[in-house]
């Protein structure tokens, strides 16, 4: 009887002891709280690409204001590859449309739309020779730093020649040339102050087009296009500004702005230009068959 006792309480279900389950949810809890309230993670030093979006934002920024001070495009180039972004003149552009859409600052949307420009502006060829020093050693010695000489092959029937010595400590040193680095310059910006003239007023009539606009391409003296120039639009109860260069892809100096049928609309590109005032979307076409065009406005640098 005592045997049989003794297996029937044998084969009953064991428990895990419930301290063990009490202890991890506790350890658990701790390990969160330490490393997210009492300790957190901070990342230091950390590499551009890993930032957030908003620091990313604020990182290209720093980037277009110090662009601006010292116009060194070979290094805002450098500091912007940190980012590993293969569209940096689009990602720059949208940035400045969305910074301008937010009513951010006038000269942090024009500071990207230059620094966008000046990436998307096409690179001079960099020089492999520099201009007016010899290809080869002059006569007389005098050969460039860094230069291999260069001796003739001799046969039997010639004397045979002797290393050149080296000057005396008396003789003056060799007159070293100075070299010279070619530096890649962003595209010229126009002159301050210089105000900008209509040239060109053409209706643009496009069936396609679903919302009419202002298309507005500005140019310097030379007919280059100008990217970070102010463009203005005010109309009744309304007033707007954005910059050229936005839309690289287009050109530096496009830009476009949406216009309603019927409304009157004043324009002015730049702060010394003159306001254009009447402009209005053009209607195109006849009859049934009539809509409302785009209006393409071409202003030119005196």
């Amino acid at each position: 009887m005592i045997e049989d006792d003794y297996y029937e309480e044998d084969e009953s279900p064991r428990q895990p002891p419930l301290y063990l389950l009490t202890g991890l949810v506790i350890g658990l809890l701790l390990g969160l709280l330490i490393s997210l309230v009492i300790a957190p993670v901070q990342v230091v030093d950390t590499s551009p690409f890993l930032l957030a979006e908003a620091e990313k934002d604020t990182y290209r920024l720093l980037i277009a204001r110090a662009f601006q001070a010292e116009p060194n495009l070979e290094r805002a180039r450098a500091r912007l590859g940190l980012l590993r972004d293969n569209l940096l003149p689009q990602t720059l552009a949208d940035q400045a449309l969305r910074l301008q859409s937010a009513g951010g600052s006038e000269a942090d949307i024009r500071a990207l739309a230059e620094l966008a420009a000046a990436l998307s502006a096409p690179q001079s060829a960099v020089l492999t020779q520099p201009p007016g020093l010899p290809t080869s050693p002059p006569s007389g010695g005098g050969d460039l730093p860094g230069t291999p000489q260069t001796f003739p092959t001799l046969d039997l029937n010639q004397a045979v020649w002797t290393a050149t010595l080296p000057p005396t400590p008396t003789s003056p040193p060799p007159t070293p040339r100075p070299t010279f680095t070619p530096r890649v310059q962003p595209s010229p910006l126009p002159t301050l102050g210089a105000p900008f003239e209509l040239a060109e007023q053409t209706p643009v009539c496009e069936a396609n087009r679903a919302q009419p606009r202002l298309l507005i391409e500005v140019q310097d003296s030379a007919g280059k296009p100008v990217p970070g120039i102010a463009i203005t639009v005010a109309w009744d109860g309304g007033i707007e500004t954005f910059f050229t260069g936005l839309m690289p892809s287009i050109s530096l100096g496009y830009a476009d702005f949406d216009m309603e049928a019927g409304v009157v609309y004043s324009l002015r590109v730049g702060e010394l230009s003159e306001t254009i005032n009447g402009l209005q979307a053009p209607t195109c076409g006849e009859g049934s068959e009539a809509f409302t065009g785009s209006l393409r406005l071409l202003f030119r640098q005196r």
